[in-house]
């Protein structure tokens, strides 16, 4: 969706970006990550501004949480800081396909924001066209310095389920793992199912960070993802 789109009766833009220790990660790579919605200077240079009012006026003491911004159709931005939600227990169920090829996760009807990426066979994939923001492209980054091969492209649901490691990277949870084995409130879904009605209102949560022995690039990549987004 581009700026000049952003009209009519259409919901506005909404970016959830993690605080740290009173400090916005990825200040820069959030900004860039604007590009695709195709906004105007004066606008991306507002949004740059609002944050740092955010940063003096919002986040002092070290605070945690999540700066929500909203680009709404009146091109207005609305910042406001939220609590930290609790990271939600992943399973392939909340895969979202369209066209056969995995777009992203959802749960209880509500996209997820995040890149699903995956391990297979030592190599590493992001099932998306292009990793824009900010925490998927610095994984993409930290791919490439750790010198592991990524191929970026949508991927069908087949080719994830028979991975070594899956999981998304997010702005606001930064590594979420993606169990493979569906829970019980699958039955009675079949795989490739383009939308998940069955799936759970509120998955349980588990413990930030997981290793995978069998897939050694994931378990490095995740390590070095969570000194920047913990």
């Amino acid at each position: 969706m581009s700026y000049n789109e952003l009209s009519g009766d259409k919901p506005p833009i909404t970016l959830r970006w993690r605080i740290v220790d009173g400090k916005i990660p990825l200040r820069e790579r959030h900004i860039r990550s604007l590009d695709p919605l195709g906004l105007p200077a004066p606008l991306v240079a507002w949004i740059r501004s609002r944050l740092e009012w955010a940063v003096d006026n919002l986040l002092c003491g070290g605070a945690e949480g999540v700066l929500c911004l909203a680009i709404d159709p009146e091109k207005d931005v609305v910042v406001s800081l939220e609590d930290v939600r609790e990271q939600p227990e992943l399973t392939v169920e909340y895969l979202v396909a369209n066209e056969g090829l995995v777009t992203g996760v959802a749960v209880a009807g509500e996209p997820l924001e995040g890149v699903v990426f995956f391990e297979r066979d030592g190599k590493l994939f992001a099932s998306t066209t292009k990793l824009v923001s900010a925490a998927s492209s610095l994984a993409g980054h930290l791919a490439s310095t750790l010198g592991f091969e990524l191929e970026v492209a949508p991927a069908s649901r087949a080719d994830i389920e028979e991975a070594d490691a899956v999981f998304l990277v997010s702005d606001e949870f930064g590594y979420v793992p993606i169990k493979l084995e569906p829970s019980a409130s699958e039955s009675g879904q079949k795989p490739g199912q383009e939308t998940h009605p069955s799936a759970p209102s509120e998955p349980a949560t588990k413990p930030k960070h997981e290793n995978h022995p069998s897939a050694p690039l994931s378990t490095k990549l995740v390590e070095c993802l969570s000194k920047v987004i913990p």
